[in-house]
């Protein structure tokens, strides 16, 4: 649950300046496996932006929080940027969206090996945000489908009672349908 035995959030604190990707670059922290990051985007219109290495091709999750791992009265957006700090996506682009709690960002995107930056921002960037969390986890790889998996006689286990995982699939023919066992 990302809680220490004194009920407190493990996290690593942000380091500033860290509001542009040369920023992020000297600041210190290298997001290359999952982290609980805490910040705070102060003052208002400050942005945080953070350094990302990926080793490997993988799905990478990025969600923010705030007040007690909730947001009910803060909005942020989540922007990805590539190595040069152009952004690729953000949390709020079609087809890339996957909401967070409440007003906070969250979004899930694959990555190849390379270096990028997330940047969080108050959402309109005309408030500050106290003290957030980013949540970063990068998924494993847990093989590919295997066929026939169409019913849910024949689901795939790939997924079965795992966290934080992705599988390869395709869809050879316009028919075809993928089926997964997952276990909550």
């Amino acid at each position: 649950d990302a809680c220490s035995n004194t009920c407190t959030v493990n996290s690593a604190p942000e380091a500033e300046p860290n509001g542009t990707p040369a920023d992020a670059d000297t600041a210190g922290i290298v997001i290359n496996g999952d982290i609980m990051l805490r910040g705070a985007s102060t003052p208002i219109a400050a942005l945080d932006v953070f350094r990302v290495e990926v080793a490997t091709a993988t799905v990478v999750r990025f969600e923010t929080f705030v007040g007690g791992m909730t947001c009910d009265s803060t909005t942020t957006t989540l922007r990805l940027l590539d190595s040069s700090g152009t952004e690729i996506t953000n949390d709020s682009t079609p087809s890339f969206n996957m909401s967070g709690i409440n007003g906070c960002a969250a979004m899930v995107f694959g990555l190849s090996p390379g270096t990028y930056y997330i940047r969080v921002e108050e959402t309109g960037t005309n408030a500050a945000i106290p003290a957030y969390f980013l949540e970063v986890d990068f998924a494993t790889d847990t093989g590919s489908e295997t066929e026939p998996n169409e019913t849910v006689a024949q689901a795939n286990a790939n997924l079965s009672g795992m966290n934080n995982v992705w599988v390869s699939g395709d869809h050879a023919v316009n028919t075809d349908a993928d089926t997964y066992v997952i276990t909550i």
